[in-house]
């Protein structure tokens, strides 16, 4: 067989394929945000493994993150990993909130703890920043004045 007809062969071989969006995800109701100590027991528990959608508060400088939180009276101070992001989180954090300096609460998709678990690996107990990690896989958008803080899992 000439490779000329070995190429066309071939060719016709593959078929094209399609691409098809995938589903959206769907989200049901998780545990409202209340105390740090019951948050930290739900995600070690029953939200361990799940994907969640979570309200973080971002406190912001126009070069990195200074602290990032969940809830508001009793808030659960974390580190949120960025790394399976394609875009750096305070770049997120920027395109929803355009003031560098602005205090911002958004909605992030993502899981409890990295590999090593929830804590982040060389915290300290009562670590302003945040002993406990929280892995971003997206930034949905801004949370909008007045609306319900609580966790959402994925199904």
């Amino acid at each position: 067989m000439s490779l000329a007809l070995l190429v066309v062969t071939l060719a016709l071989a593959v078929k094209p394929t399609t691409k098809t969006a995938p589903e959206p995800a769907t989200w049901t109701d998780g545990p409202a945000i209340g105390a740090a100590a019951d948050l930290v027991k739900w995600f070690e528990g029953e939200g361990k493994d799940a994907v969640v959608r979570v309200p973080v508060t971002i406190q912001a400088t126009p070069i990195g993150i200074e602290k990032s939180w969940i809830g508001t009276t009793d808030p659960l101070h974390i580190r949120v990993d960025d790394s399976a992001l394609g875009v750096s989180l305070l770049d997120r954090v920027h395109q929803h909130c355009p003031d560098p300096e602005a205090v911002c609460t958004l909605w992030m998709d993502g899981h409890w703890g990295g590999a090593g678990g929830g804590l982040w690996p060389s915290a300290q107990p009562g670590d302003s920043k945040g002993e406990y990690l929280f892995s971003v896989h997206r930034v949905e958008g801004r949370v909008s004045e007045g609306e319900t803080a609580r966790i959402r899992i994925r199904n």
